[in-house]
């Protein structure tokens, strides 16, 4: 008899925790289901701020008919990444309708979009360090001068380090590193020298007109230096 008392007793005290963890549980998901309203609306309102941030320095990148949107797909169920899973989408041509952006996008345009969204992320910091390596492959022209205006205007609060092979962007730097190879002792190894003056403006020009350099592309290489 004592037996079946307590093995009874044991039951109701495990009946009762059961019943604590349900409301637990419960509890639990209340919090998780208000938290994930308040993801949805933040997501709502700073992907409204994106759109709009990036169809504007697409203008400026020389994507005229270029027009970026978010898309949200509502989840079955609550997961970790809260009520839904978002998508970006593209449109490059007038006329066309919007399309995934992992689809469609090219080279060179990939390149102008991902740059207007660095410059979007970090347009609104100070004193932080970026490195854009080679991000303007695929440029040239007016969107690598808005490009290079672009990036000079972030150097102005944060550090940015370029790797380039446009001219337009490697004459608005501060310091221009120029790298080049050499063989010592039958290996290859990496050399750099920092260009000033005159040095810049030649080799500006080199990137302008090749190895033969003319009074022409000096010209315009100092005028691009001067800006």
């Amino acid at each position: 008899k004592d037996f079946l008392n307590n093995y009874s007793n044991k039951i109701e005290s495990l009946i009762g925790e059961i019943e604590e963890l349900n409301r637990e549980i419960v509890k639990k998901e209340e919090e998780l289901e208000m938290s994930a309203q308040k993801l949805s609306a933040i997501r709502d309102l700073k992907s409204k701020e994106l759109i709009k941030d990036i169809n504007r320095v697409s203008k400026e990148l020389n994507l005229e008919e270029f027009r970026f949107d978010v898309r949200f797909m509502k989840n079955y169920s609550l997961t970790i990444n809260g009520h839904e899973t978002c998508e970006f989408f593209i449109k490059t041509n007038a006329g066309e309708s919007f399309k995934p952006l992992k689809d469609i996008i090219s080279g060179g345009e990939l390149s102008r979009v991902m740059m207007a969204m660095k410059l979007i992320l970090s347009s609104g910091t100070k004193n932080k360090i970026y490195v854009f390596d080679e991000i303007d492959t695929g440029l040239s022209g007016e969107a690598a001068i808005s490009i290079a205006d672009l990036l000079k205007k972030i150097s102005l609060t944060n550090q940015l380090l370029c790797v380039s092979h446009l001219p337009q962007i490697a004459s608005r730097s501060d310091c221009f590193f120029y790298i080049y190879k050499e063989n010592i002792k039958k290996r290859t190894v990496s050399r750099y020298s920092i260009l000033e003056g005159d040095k810049k403006i030649k080799y500006i020009s080199k990137m302008i007109s090749g190895e033969q350099v003319t009074p022409e592309s000096i010209k315009y290489a100092t005028t691009m230096v001067n800006r």
